[in-house]
């Protein structure tokens, strides 16, 4: 009977301990941003700092071509466990060379980066 109890104990202790030592991971990464209505650009990431804030802008790696850039609606993967505040291929407001950000939050609740895009019209 005590060694019953004290593998209860044991497992209890062990159940308790493993769950509390799992640290929420604070990664929060936009990857593979593409907008499947032109797949040959690429965009490029500039990493900056904005109020302290970390911001990384996006541009695509060439002008976008036609008479007027609307809205797009880019695809995109973020770290496991993160959310974004819009998702993935939802359709996003370009025109006017306006910025649209899109922020990420990690696991944890509290590490986030705000990722901005620009699209450019060809001339």
């Amino acid at each position: 009977m005590k060694t019953r109890i004290f593998v209860i104990v044991l497992f209890a202790a062990a159940l308790a301990f493993g769950t509390c030592s799992k640290k929420k991971s604070n990664a929060c990464e936009l990857t593979n941003f593409s907008d499947p209505a032109n797949p040959n650009i690429t965009w490029t990431f500039t990493p900056t700092t904005s109020g302290g804030d970390w911001v990384s802008s996006l541009y695509p790696s060439k002008a976008i071509s036609g008479s007027f850039i609307g809205t797009l609606s880019p695809t995109f993967s973020i770290s496991p466990k993160a959310t974004v505040n819009v998702e993935s291929g939802s359709p996003r407001d370009f025109s006017n060379g306006q910025w649209v950000s899109y922020v990420v939050t990690a696991e944890d609740g509290e590490t986030k980066k705000t990722y901005r895009a620009q699209a450019r019209q060809a001339d």
